[in-house]
């Protein structure tokens, strides 16, 4: 439950919205590599007090296409 709360904030960060716009994607592509590691920094950043570590996300872009950004 907790994870899924920390990812429903991250999300709405990018949710119905126009990512050329958001601040973060300012000076880069909001490719799918990119949203996988926003996601995850972001992800990582609210968990910081839990035991819990993000490890991997995957952004997918289609039902065939994705990227993983895996934390190193």
């Amino acid at each position: 439950g907790e994870i899924k709360a920390h990812l429903a904030a991250v999300m709405k960060k990018l949710d119905h919205k126009f990512l050329n716009k958001l601040e973060y994607f300012s000076e880069g592509n909001p490719s799918s590599e990119n949203i996988a590691y926003f996601v995850a920094a972001q992800l990582q950043t609210r968990m910081d007090n839990s035991p819990a570590r993000v490890s991997k996300v995957t952004a997918w872009e289609s039902d065939d296409a994705c990227a993983t950004y895996i934390v190193g």
